[in-house]
């Protein structure tokens, strides 16, 4: 609160108190499911990774977007669709194929 020198009302103060009471409650999360989201983590396909890499970038643009930094926000908006459809239709050709091998 020490940005607001006092202004308890203004904007700032908002977008930092509500950073902090986000941050902590990801940080409470990751601590109490860490070891269970590396496991998770670990036992992912490649490309099921690669995917859940473009969900993160396209909801990350959203902060660019509410700070009006258009260009930058769209750009990790792309990136993060591209990967996320990249990262989903390769995984499921890949996954097909291994099915159909199998039949076969």
């Amino acid at each position: 609160m020490l940005l607001t020198f006092g202004n308890y009302y203004s904007e700032l103060t908002y977008q930092v108190f509500v950073g902090a009471v986000g941050l902590i409650i990801l940080g409470a999360l990751a601590i109490r499911f860490g070891e269970r989201l590396v496991r998770d983590f670990m036992r992912m396909e490649r490309w099921d990774a690669v995917g859940l890499v473009g969900l993160f970038l396209a909801g990350f643009s959203t902060l660019f977007f509410a700070f009006v930094l258009d260009i930058i926000g769209a750009s990790f908006a792309l990136l993060g669709s591209y990967q996320l459809s990249g990262g989903t239709s390769i995984g499921a050709r890949c996954l097909f194929r291994l099915r159909r091998a199998d039949s076969q």
